[in-house]
């Protein structure tokens, strides 16, 4: 099977197994796994790995935390994906999808400081199509140079409605966020207001105006604080 890496910024794919094929094995027509997916030919390395995980309630968030899969190329993203009962989610149960050295925890040193997007939907199917986007544009790079501020991409199910997160690192600018949610909006149609986006702060710990500990960008510095 060949294998091909795809570059965000030239939006093309680099042929990585072309040294040392016969001319016949070149001149084969590569069949993506879009184009067929029981008799694909190639695969396309990811520019990096990601883990797939899923959330169960627990009392201790980390130990509810359980890891599944790690993918490094498209084809195996898309496979892997397609076997998760995203609609059919129990209720406070999420599924996760998170860059090779990041988890889906606040409290991660990828995530610390850091924020996220939330859409929040009643419709089981279509809070699957919004992940399904939002995943592929995270893993495929195609949020641009924003996108490197994306750490990972969850779906959990809260009882009457599902919610889908963006988790962010803490470096990421206004701009940033405004771009990866216009990416967002062309590709599902959904509209993302300003108040989906948030901090990761626990609202239960949330300290006060005047609290000189409160952590950095609690308001006034948010990209959506003004």
């Amino acid at each position: 099977m060949h294998g091909q890496r795809c570059s965000s910024e030239t939006e093309e794919c680099e042929n990585t197994a072309h040294k040392g094929m016969t001319p016949a094995a070149q001149e084969e027509e590569l069949v993506t796994i879009f184009a067929d997916p029981d008799a694909y030919n190639t695969k396309h390395l990811l520019n990096m790995p990601w883990k797939f995980f899923y959330t169960r309630p627990m009392r201790d968030w980390g130990a509810g935390v359980v890891y599944l899969n790690t993918v490094d190329t498209l084809e195996d993203f898309v496979i892997f994906l397609k076997r998760l009962d995203l609609v059919g989610l129990e209720q406070y149960y999420a599924i996760n999808l998170f860059r090779e050295h990041s988890k889906p925890e606040w409290e991660d040193k990828t995530n610390k400081e850091g924020s996220r997007t939330r859409i929040t939907v009643t419709n089981p199917e279509e809070s699957s199509s919004i992940f399904w986007a939002a995943a592929v544009l995270a893993v495929g790079e195609s949020f641009g140079k924003t996108g490197a501020y994306v750490n990972g991409v969850r779906i959990e199910c809260k009882g009457d409605f599902r919610r889908v997160e963006l988790w962010y690192s803490k470096d990421i600018r206004k701009q940033d966020v405004e771009e990866i949610h216009r990416a967002l909006e062309r590709e599902t149609k959904v509209r993302i207001k300003p108040t989906d986006f948030c901090l990761h702060v626990d609202p239960r710990r949330r300290p006060r105006r005047d609290d000189k500990s409160r952590p950095r960008n609690f308001e006034k510095d948010t990209p959506y604080g003004k």
